[in-house]
């Protein structure tokens, strides 16, 4: 929704953003939400990764706080 409203405004797309993700993960890591339960099995063929405290298999280092994101770019 972000995105096409971005769009709609006439703003170009954000692109590649996995490098600024990671600086943020080593320069600012309250702007990623740690998930720390829970596991991302969906399938019974596909083995399921359990979240954990930091980095996992099930989902990285988390979820981007979009909106302090935002806010910590100035936009």
């Amino acid at each position: 929704v972000l995105g096409a409203r971005e769009r709609a405004a006439g703003r170009p797309p954000l692109g590649p953003v996995n490098g600024l993700l990671y600086a943020f993960r080593a320069t600012a890591p309250q702007l990623l939400y740690d998930v720390v339960a829970g596991d991302n099995g969906f399938t019974r063929t596909v083995p399921a990764r359990r979240a954990a405290p930091g980095y996992d298999l099930a989902s990285g280092f988390g979820v981007p706080r979009f909106r302090d994101i935002a806010l910590a770019l100035g936009r």
